[in-house]
């Protein structure tokens, strides 16, 4: 018997996610995609009646994930970049403690699964 494959739970977020992601190109691009897709998911949680979430600054161990699930080279300048643009204008510059913990995280993350704490 062969399983039949279940549409996405949310197709609108999965299209945004889509086309967020094919256009990543720099780590800031990467911080952006990933705010467009929490954006999809969260108007997809409302619609579903969901209580609606504020918008968050990921920590430091989503951004070395991202970069890393996308690709791009995870070094200490690229983490700094997307940490800034994270962040928003006027933040500070990101901590050596919060370059180190997405630089770890993304040393740990394994290319297709869920990162630790997040299942």
């Amino acid at each position: 018997q062969q399983q039949q494959q279940q549409p996405p739970l949310y197709p609108e977020a999965m299209n945004t996610a889509r086309a967020a992601l094919s256009s990543v190109q720099t780590p800031e691009d990467a911080v952006r995609a990933l705010r467009q897709v929490a954006a999809a998911t969260r108007q997809a949680n409302a619609a579903e009646g969901a209580p609606q979430e504020a918008e968050e600054v990921p920590p430091p161990e989503i951004i070395g994930v991202t970069l890393r699930a996308l690709n791009m080279p995870v070094t200490a300048e690229n983490v700094r970049r997307a940490l800034a643009e994270a962040a928003g204008p006027g933040a500070p510059p990101p901590s050596m403690e919060d370059v180190m913990a997405a630089l770890v995280a993304a040393a740990n993350y394994t290319p297709g699964s869920l990162p630790v704490g997040m299942i």
